[in-house]
């Protein structure tokens, strides 16, 4: 497939354009970012929270026009932004940093981070509830590259340094967003420029629904072939119960743990990296050990 890119130019001129990009990472913690944000009334959110638009392997093209009318109902709203994850999974996903620059110069960038191993687990449970994982947790972690480039945080930001001033970034740890949300959301809010905001449904954690929607497909689909053969009828419903239950246990039993050594070089792998975010990081940012 195709991107087209012609239109971006549009994209500098227009008033209806976002103001900041929240660019990952996956499984961190954008949604509940997200909604925090949405809860201000100085900001805006499109809807839906992820479109991609400078992903260049997104599955569906839109142009220019698309993406700005995300923003249509933004009204008076100082700060206007999207959160999409794909934008620092390099180098899978090609290219953003540079195109984003082009197209909007001025932009700011959010760029909330997770104590790497943590999201990686995370993001195992997620393709496994999708049905896109079927590799053992370690196995996966060495054969599938994407589970370590995406938690190189220092290195993904470091991309987007390439083309923005430095002043133009913040990251933001998971775990100050989980442990201080009210301070840590005036720090999101004085870097957007909007007014400062409390409230309490920042201590509130959400998460995107993929896993719980992808173990209910799947019981969903065991019950359309099971009706489509004739027989669901004549199971009883013990049985049911029984493998819908099965069903579950599948998901929830997938291997999570690492061996000691596996996990103890991928934290020296990972700690130049570390030490890289560490110098982006403002200096109240919590994040953790390099082990």
């Amino acid at each position: 497939m195709s991107v087209d890119h012609s239109g971006d130019e549009l994209l500098r001129d227009d008033p209806r354009r976002p103001t900041f990009i929240v660019i990952g990472a996956m499984k961190a913690g954008t949604t509940s970012l997200w909604h925090y944000l949405s809860e201000h009334p100085e900001v805006f959110m499109s809807t839906p929270k992820e479109p991609g638009y400078f992903n260049p392997h997104r599955r569906v093209s839109h142009g220019a026009d698309w993406y700005l009318s995300l923003f249509d109902g933004a009204g008076e709203a100082v700060a206007r932004g999207e959160a999409s994850t794909s934008y620092t999974k390099a180098p899978d996903v090609p290219d953003v940093p540079a195109r984003m620059r082009a197209a909007l110069p001025d932009v700011r960038l959010v760029y909330v981070v997770r104590e790497p191993i943590a999201r990686m687990r995370s993001m195992y449970r997620h393709q496994v509830d999708r049905g896109e994982e079927t590799l053992p947790f370690a196995e996966a972690i060495q054969r599938r590259p994407e589970y370590v480039e995406w938690s190189r945080y220092g290195h993904q930001a470091s991309r987007y340094l390439d083309h923005f001033d430095a002043d133009r970034l913040l990251i933001v740890s998971s775990i100050d967003l989980r442990d201080r949300a009210q301070e840590t959301m005036g720090t999101v809010f004085d870097f957007l420029e909007v007014q400062p905001m409390a409230s309490e449904r920042f201590s509130v954690p959400h998460h995107a629904a993929e896993g719980k929607f992808a173990f209910s497909s799947r019981w969903e689909a065991v019950r359309r072939t099971a009706r489509s053969a004739g027989v669901s009828e004549r199971v009883p419903t013990r049985w049911k119960q029984r493998a819908r239950a099965a069903v579950g246990r599948n998901l929830r039993s997938a291997e999570l743990e690492l061996p000691a050594d596996l996990e103890r070089s991928l934290r020296r792998r990972l700690a130049p990296d570390l030490e890289q975010l560490r110098e982006l990081a403002p200096a109240d940012c919590s994040l953790w050990s390099d082990g």
